[in-house]
């Protein structure tokens, strides 16, 4: 499981480094295979999880996001 703290980006034409909030918050996990292979799973501040229960095909666009 991880969670980021603090993102920071490059301005290429200055070469300044700048804190960047865009992705704060957000966390996952990194799962590893044995086999040299990775995955990551990247979920945004304030994810809900949906209703399993229902049929995911009934959901509409908002539903989904």
């Amino acid at each position: 499981m991880w969670r980021f703290i603090k993102i920071d980006s490059i301005d290429k034409k200055s070469g300044d480094w700048a804190f960047d909030p865009a992705f704060t918050g957000w966390n996952g996990y990194i799962l590893y295979d044995g086999q040299g292979h990775m995955g990551a799973q990247i979920t945004p501040k304030g994810y809900k999880d949906f209703d399993a229960n229902k049929n995911i095909n009934s959901l509409n666009i908002e539903g989904l996001k």
